[in-house]
């Protein structure tokens, strides 16, 4: 095989040689035998028309070309050849032989598209170059493509109908979500979104872009500045991915992070000193490394966390071989120096301090022949008795190893002061004293500062989630007897209850607490239902029946779980606790419904907590205005819309509590529970009239089921308690 490609290249050099020295006959013969074995590759062809035409012999290669088209066209490589005609209709718009070879390669490679014979009749007569032209821009108005407006925002083309010149496109966030134009003011008015830009992501696929907001924020910024010109503010930034990609209560925590990875993307340039009003550019070429991590560390906004993360890649990339060049190392070592010489931060000095020695460790060819004489660490850790001063330290084993100096030195009283500040100190620092107690002298020192963090979990969020996470995940096994699993779920799902309940009562929305409050909500729902809800999983495995129980009502009643979510939650308890299940079929059978244990399909139970949910988050609040509105009115003794709304209080107090009651009896029923040997719950029966012979089909169900319409009865009633447990016949 490769003597054969050598060969056909061979052959081509022959052609293009005689070509360039006007030799057509040679020419003519040697194309005979290029088309033997014909080539694919479109390059070719267009290599082939333009040395034709410097040698003034564009009509020999014209049927020259001819034979190639039709060899093309025998050997089916349809998409070649409808290729190479797209280059030959620039040389010759108007060829009548070329029209038929176009018409059936366009059929052939876009056969499957519906709109295909309209777009060939809305190209009759139109010179070839034109005519595909013209496809292109029928593909660009294809079902799926996406399109903007000035007023109508962001679309995508539901129907394309080229006969009636027609367009129906779809914009999500408009009053009016469809608009049907002509292809006319489609290509005037609108701008197209090609598939891989930002616009068209975000109609098609929105959820890849919010991985890529987690993954690469950054890259996701660039994506948005490759569609915008290159240049964008930060504000127009924020109201663009702001509850589409970002929730409001996210934003800071993303942009803080996005911020700092801009300042390492060698393709963007982004200063940050005038906050909203900054912008972020594109670059023309990007920065190198080198440049990336200077800027970065040298960033006006930049914070002692951005400056170490810089050090850590320049250091990296010691360690991995790159060369770093000595103005660079200068420039940092300088700014390092000043900051131990001139810092008034305990905190800012021992970083320095510890970044200036890794630097020379790590460069030592390139560190200054004579080190200014700095402080020791030891020197600037004995001026410290406020450990909050440490708070800062970007590095947790910078911490301690600060604080296991401050420990030698104040002993036990050392240990307390600092466990003491878990409860608003960052999670740096927080996970650095962690590091330093004992797991077993230390413990109680420890939950005393995890208990004192739960009740102040809006004001040290991150550090609460931190302290959350491993213990939910168990990493903390040494306080399984101090915080067990089973108390710390009901201690969640109350959080989330309060969070809730305050952000519902916040008036505003913007305010920095209910920000938290949000942010804490997503947070620790995500860590319980991780998993088809694995902790709750585990957690049921020390309950006892009745706190087992009790958490499926707090459960299903809970406001901050999705029906879907509490159905995966419930399945969960389920599956660690057969055992409560065997006993409830024991003490409950299908067959008859003992007295207290209410049985019913999962549907009907999620009706029946929207229901209550309804009751008391709308209509009893509702009833609560009503009954202060009639109190406002006057003598209570003869206020008639008093005493009635006080009377639809207790009705809705009484439905609420019988409805909450039968909810925490309820039992769940699947198809596969059901025994149709007999009438039971969940059996369709067909009943027949003895003296008419006339039958009537019924189905047992439960209460929030039954539709005596359409046949479903509760199994409860007086009718159908009456056919329980009989069989055919």
């Amino acid at each position: 095989m490769g003597d054969q490609v050598k060969s056909g290249r061979s052959i081509q050099d022959e052609l293009f040689s005689a070509i360039e020295n006007g030799n057509f006959e040679s020419v003519e013969n040697l194309w005979i035998d290029v088309v033997s074995e014909v080539p694919t590759e479109a390059d070719f062809y267009d290599r082939f028309i333009r040395a034709m035409r410097r040698a003034k012999a564009l009509d020999r290669a014209h049927e020259l070309l001819l034979l190639a088209l039709d060899e093309l066209e025998a050997k089916e490589f349809w998409k070649t050849k409808l290729e190479v005609l797209r280059i030959a209709a620039r040389f010759w718009p108007d060829s009548k032989p070329l029209r038929p070879h176009t018409a059936r390669a366009l059929k052939q490679v876009y056969k499957d598209i519906p709109q295909l014979p309209d777009m060939i009749a809305a190209c009759k007569g139109l010179p070839l170059d034109r005519v595909f032209a013209r496809f292109d821009e029928f593909f660009t108005m294809m079902p799926g493509e996406v399109y903007s407006h000035p007023y109508w925002g962001d679309g995508i083309v539901r129907e394309l109908d080229v006969a009636q010149d027609r367009v129906v496109l779809e914009f999500p966030e408009s009053e009016e979500k469809f608009h049907t134009i002509t292809m006319e003011f489609l290509r005037k008015h609108l701008t197209h979104r090609p598939d891989g830009t930002f616009t068209a992501r975000l109609i098609k696929t929105p959820d890849q872009l919010r991985e890529m907001a987690e993954e690469d924020p950054s890259g996701l910024v660039k994506l948005v500045l490759e569609e915008r010109g290159g240049r964008l503010k930060q504000s127009d930034l924020k109201a663009l991915f702001l509850d589409r990609l970002i929730s409001e209560p996210e934003w800071a925590r993303w942009w803080q992070r996005a911020r700092a990875d801009l300042r390492v993307n060698p393709w963007i340039d982004f200063d940050g000193s005038r906050g909203a009003h900054s912008e972020i550019v594109l670059r023309k070429e990007p920065r190198t490394f080198e440049q990336e991590l200077v800027e970065a560390y040298f960033a006006p906004d930049a914070t002692l966390a951005q400056r170490n993360d810089a050090v850590r890649e320049l250091l990296k990339a010691g360690r991995e071989g790159s060369s770093i060049s000595q103005e660079a190392l200068a420039k940092i070592r300088d700014d390092l120096t000043n900051r131990i010489r001139t810092g008034e931060r305990s905190a800012e000095k021992l970083w320095a301090l510890s970044v200036l020695s890794q630097l020379a460790e790590v460069f030592p060819q390139q560190a200054e022949s004579s080190e200014p004489e700095l402080p020791s660490e030891e020197e600037l850790l004995s001026g410290i008795e406020d450990y909050s001063e440490l708070f800062e330290l970007p590095d947790t084993s910078l911490v301690s190893k600060a604080l296991r100096f401050l420990f030698e030195r104040d002993g036990e009283k050392g240990r307390e002061k600092a466990a003491e500040l878990i409860v608003e100190a960052p999670v740096v620092f927080a996970q650095a004293v962690w590091n330093e107690l004992h797991p077993e002298n230390h413990a109680a020192l420890a939950v005393r500062a995890l208990r004192e963090l739960f009740e102040r979990s809006l004001d040290n969020p991150e550090t609460y989630v931190w302290a959350v996470r491993n213990l939910v995940e168990r990493r903390w096994k040494h306080l399984d007897d101090y915080i067990p699993l089973s108390a710390l779920i009901f201690d969640l799902l109350d959080a989330l209850d309060q969070w809730d309940a305050f952000v519902n009562r916040a008036s505003d929305a913007k305010n920095e607490r209910v920000q938290r409050a949000k942010w804490l909500i997503g947070k620790v729902r995500s860590l319980i239902s991780a998993g088809e809800f694995a902790v709750i999983g585990e957690a049921v495995r020390d309950m006892s029946r009745e706190e087992v129980q009790e958490l499926q009502r707090t459960l299903q009643l809970h406001n901050v779980f999705t029906d879907s979510a509490r159905t995966i939650a419930e399945r969960c308890i389920r599956r660690h606790r057969r055992d409560l299940e065997e006993q409830q079929k024991q003490a409950s059978p299908v067959l008859f419904g003992v007295s207290g244990v209410h049985y019913c399909t999962a549907k009907g139970l999620a009706q029946a907590m929207k229901e209550l949910h309804e009751l008391n988050t709308v209509k009893i609040p509702e009833n609560a205005k009503e009954i202060e509105k009639a109190r406002s009115e006057g003598d209570l003794r003869e206020n008639a819309g008093y005493h009635g709304a006080r009377e639809k209080h207790a009705l809705l107090l009484q439905t609420a509590h019988l409805l909450q009651h039968a909810i925490s009896n309820a039992r769940v029923i699947t198809k596969e529970e059901v025994d149709t040997s007999s009438v039971r719950f969940g059996t369709t029966v067909v009943l027949q009239n003895l003296d008419t012979g006339k039958e009537e089909q019924c189905t047992l169900l439960g209460q929030w089921e039954s539709d005596v319409e359409r046949g479903i009865y509760n199994y409860k009633a007086p009718f159908p308690q009456q056919l329980l447990g009989k069989t055919v016949g």
